[in-house]
C-alpha cells in the first residue's frame, strides 16, 4: 500500500493531499486488522477512491475534511 499511496501523492496537487490522507484512513479503517480484506486488495477500495478522490464523489468535491477513523 505504501508504494501505491506514494504514487498517488506524486500524481495529485498538494492542495488535494488531505483527500489522500482521508482516503488512506478510510482504507485502513476498512481493513482494521481483519483477514477478510487486506491492504493489497486494491480492487476492494475502488468505491472509496471514487468517494474521496473523484470530483463527483460524495466527499471529493466538497472541500470538507470528513472524519474517518478518528
Amino acid at each position: 500500500m505504501g508504494d501505491y499511496m506514494a504514487s498517488e501523492f506524486s500524481a495529485k496537487q498538494p492542495s488535494a493531499h488531505h483527500k489522500l490522507i482521508t482516503f488512506d484512513k478510510a482504507i485502513r479503517a476498512m481493513v482494521g486488522g481483519g483477514q477478510a480484506v487486506l491492504l493489497t486488495d486494491h480492487d476492494q477500495f475502488t468505491y472509496l477512491y471514487s468517494t474521496y478522490l473523484l470530483p463527483d464523489g460524495i466527499q471529493g468535491g466538497s472541500g470538507m475534511w470528513p472524519t474517518v477513523g478518528e
